[in-house]
């Protein structure tokens, strides 16, 4: 597919097939209508089993969790969806959005449409920050919790690129040069912020993700996200707003934590656990903000493993803590 084809959800959905395909996963694709917010959601669905669903980071989208969704597809109910503004999702712009309040409502209507009465969440980053969210807010719902990768925001302020993007007039003009979605911006993104290596990146996963950043609405999406999430001075909104509360999460919390990812530091999943009643942290060797790729089979082996601790046990993973 030439690069002048993107674009267009069409495009879009025929690179998630083709990356279905490279990972030899076979997943129902369906839609279903969310009342808060007032949006139709794109759902993946693959396997049989307890229900786990997974909540994608901010930028990508459900299917950018593979290949870790179909591994997991084989002994679980996966579910994982496109958040608003991404992927099939219906746009949304998230101006004056309370990200905590919208991140909580949008698993539970998705839970609730799916008719899932109480799972277990794996998040990434801003998923990963939805999903402790929800888990505080509705603990009866959630079995277990999983955060791959820095959940979004665990440290007091920003790093300084993401307050550049929080800064309107910055931010469009990165997007219309540097940053305009391309072979070789997604490229750079993936090699110098998101994974530690980049040659573990599979083609069909770069193809996808131009996909997904070049459909419409996707950027304007992204960016008044970012901005509805730092205060002018840098402070977070995120995970780190929530750590006065953390000592009352009271479900079971697993951080697999990247040592190469660059959006936050081990210690700081570290931290977080020790505030926490049930929580540890797996530090992943030589892994980034999305391990999967990184480490495919040892990230599996710790999911699977903690998701259902009478499984064989997982292979050695480097250090582990907590």
């Amino acid at each position: 597919m030439s690069h002048d084809q993107i674009g267009t959800p069409g495009a879009f959905t025929e690179r998630q097939q083709a990356l279905l395909d490279h990972y030899n996963t076979r997943a129902e694709s369906t839609f279903v209508e969310l009342r808060d917010p007032a949006l139709q959601a794109h759902v993946l669905h693959a396997g049989r089993g307890e229900p786990v669903v997974m909540v994608h980071g901010g930028n990508s989208v459900a299917v950018g969790m593979q290949p870790l969704f179909g591994q997991l597809a084989q002994r679980f109910s996966v579910y994982a969806a496109d958040r608003p503004g991404c992927g099939r999702t219906d746009p949304y712009v998230y101006r004056r959005t309370d990200i905590r309040r919208h991140g909580v409502a949008f698993i539970g209507s998705l839970l609730d449409q799916l008719g899932l009465e109480r799972v277990a969440l794996v998040g990434n980053s801003m998923g990963g920050f939805w999903c402790m969210a929800f888990a505080l807010a509705h603990p009866e719902r959630v079995s277990r919790l999983i955060l791959l990768g820095e959940p979004a925001g665990s440290s007091p302020r920003v790093g300084a690129r993401f307050q550049v993007l929080a800064t309107p007039g910055l931010s469009r003009l990165l997007y219309a040069t540097k940053l305009r979605p391309s072979p070789k911006a997604i490229h750079a993104s993936l090699a110098e912020v998101l994974v530690a290596d980049i040659d573990a990146v599979p083609q069909a996963y770069l193809d996808l993700a131009l996909a997904a950043a070049t459909l419409p609405g996707a950027t304007r999406a992204w960016l008044t996200m970012i901005r509805s999430c730092v205060r002018r001075c840098g402070e977070s909104l995120l995970t780190h707003s929530m750590r006065g509360e953390l000592g009352g999460l009271t479900t079971p919390t697993l951080f697999g934590w990247g040592d190469h990812d660059r959006l936050g530091e081990p210690r700081l999943g570290e931290e977080m656990a020790q505030l926490m009643p049930d929580a540890r942290v797996a530090i992943i060797e030589g892994a980034g903000h999305l391990p999967w790729l990184d480490r495919p089979q040892q990230v599996f082996d710790l999911v699977g493993g903690f998701l259902d601790p009478v499984a064989p046990p997982a292979r050695p993973m480097g250090s582990i803590s907590g």
